[in-house]
């Protein structure tokens, strides 16, 4: 029998961690010029990047908040509370790695500079300035979940077991036959 729970976990993890390096190979860097050693000021309009980094994450992240909430819902069977826990936990371990991943990648294409001399620009790795921003796709994924099952027209969310199969069939042949009118 499939288990989807760790399925969806596993796929949520993979592509939050593949969605960290996108974002690290395309968050911006800012731009610094030093004015003295171990100091720097930012060049016109370099200050902008920092929120078009985080930006871009919470963007990234919402887009898999919404894929995997549609991704776990289109598994009937695992629908409900334990999916929408494990959803939403792993959503949240996702976007941390995603971070860790992408810093990673940003701090592996952009390397500090080792002793740069006054009046020289550097650049800095992109970064995230606030820790929150990893709470966009868990937030997203478990709105996602929470709207298709308002949506629901079946009160049990359409989760069918093979045993509600196999009665499903014999109460079908049952209907199937011609009724008479006492």
């Amino acid at each position: 029998m499939r288990r989807p729970i760790p399925i969806v976990v596993a796929v949520v993890l993979v592509a939050s961690a593949l969605a960290g390096v996108v974002w690290g190979v395309l968050a911006p860097t800012e731009h610094l010029m030093v004015v003295e050693e171990n100091r720097g000021i930012l060049l016109t309009g370099e200050s902008a990047h920092r929120f078009d980094a985080l930006a871009l994450f919470v963007c990234i992240g919402v887009g898999l908040g919404v894929v995997g909430g549609v991704g776990s819902w289109s598994t009937p069977s695992s629908r409900g509370p334990a999916m929408t826990i494990a959803l939403t936990m792993s959503s949240l371990v996702g976007a941390v790695v995603a971070a860790g991943v992408g810093l990673g990648v940003g701090g592996l294409l952009h390397p500090r500079a080792a002793s740069p001399a006054v009046g020289d620009v550097i650049s800095l790795a992109p970064g995230l300035s606030t820790p929150l921003a990893v709470l966009a796709q868990p937030l997203v994924a478990a709105l996602v979940v929470v709207v298709l099952a308002s949506l629901s027209r079946s009160d049990d969310l359409r989760r069918h077991t093979d045993d509600d199969a196999a009665e499903d069939t014999d109460v079908s042949s049952v209907a199937a036959e011609p009724r008479t009118r006492p």
